[in-house]
């Protein structure tokens, strides 16, 4: 599958592979590639390596960024979870009964950000907010979507509001073209 998004005169493209070992992901802005992941299931452990790589040349060189990461790809159902950081902040995630989160709040003496995300009946994201500490909201995305005949989407816009405008403005327009066999 790939996406493509179109933010004026910039496109970028995330290629998305999936295979019975592992899945890939290629993101690429313009003529070269930008970064790419690589999950891998641990039978042992349980747990997904994450290999993540980047490109920082114009020759397309690739560099692995980060060895290796252990990590689980979703949280558990219908979970809040709280890390405490060693900056002495924390991060206060929770998640609905299908691993999809729902609200996120980050907490630091000197900063704080909360944003919440809204699902359709599909499961896809239709809204992201963001919020100041004293719950107002900082700015909106609402994203609307167009289906192909099998009911995937094939084509995502971003709408954007913010205090500063008086009515959303239209941002990122995502692409994607999926291969059925």
């Amino acid at each position: 599958m790939e996406e493509k998004t179109v933010s004026g005169d910039l496109v970028c493209r995330k290629r998305y592979q999936r295979g019975a070992s592992q899945d890939e992901e290629i993101e690429s802005c313009g003529d070269g590639p930008i970064n790419r992941r690589v999950w891998k299931h641990d039978e042992d452990t349980g747990k997904d390596r994450v290999f993540s790589y980047s490109y920082p040349d114009d020759v397309g060189h690739e560099v692995l960024a980060t060895q290796y990461e252990e990590r689980k790809i979703r949280l558990d159902d219908g979970t809040v979870r709280t890390e405490q950081l060693s900056g002495g902040g924390t991060v206060v995630t929770t998640t609905d009964a299908k691993g999809r989160i729902l609200e996120e709040v980050r907490d630091f003496s000197a900063a704080y950000h909360r944003e919440t995300h809204k699902y359709d009946e599909s499961g896809r994201e239709i809204e992201k907010a963001e919020w100041d500490s004293d719950g107002t909201i900082i700015n909106r995305r609402t994203y609307v979507y167009v289906n192909d005949p099998q009911g995937n989407w094939i084509r995502r816009t971003e709408l954007f509001w913010s205090p500063a405008y008086s009515a959303p403005v239209e941002g990122q327009v995502t692409i994607r073209s999926i291969d059925y066999y």
